[in-house]
């Protein structure tokens, strides 16, 4: 016999329910990053200060790396929930993995 369940024991953790839904954003990143690399692949390399400010070429390489830093920022904001998540587990005395109420 199974003991019962609260609605609380069937929340995911707080870090688990950030990177599910941080996810999608991360991955929309990605492949928006890839679309705008593979465009800009097409032409032919010149280096970025013989670029007019409004040459197509220099805002890809400029939306390109703005996504970068986009993404990096999404993966470093989804490891701060998951440190803060474990040292509260931590603070509490709950194992690493356990989710706590």
């Amino acid at each position: 016999m199974s003991e019962p369940t609260t609605p609380q024991d069937r929340l995911p953790a707080a870090e688990e329910a950030f990177a599910e839904r941080l996810a999608p954003l991360i991955g929309l990143v990605e492949r928006w990053r890839a679309r705008i690399a593979s465009e800009a692949g097409r032409w032919p390399a010149v280096p970025l200060a013989e670029l007019d400010s409004n040459d197509p070429r220099r805002l890809a390489a400029e939306i390109a790396e703005e996504l970068l830093r986009a993404h990096g920022h999404l993966v470093a904001a989804e490891e701060r929930v998951r440190s803060a998540a474990a040292l509260r587990r931590r603070m509490l005395g709950q194992p690493d993995g356990e989710p706590g109420p």
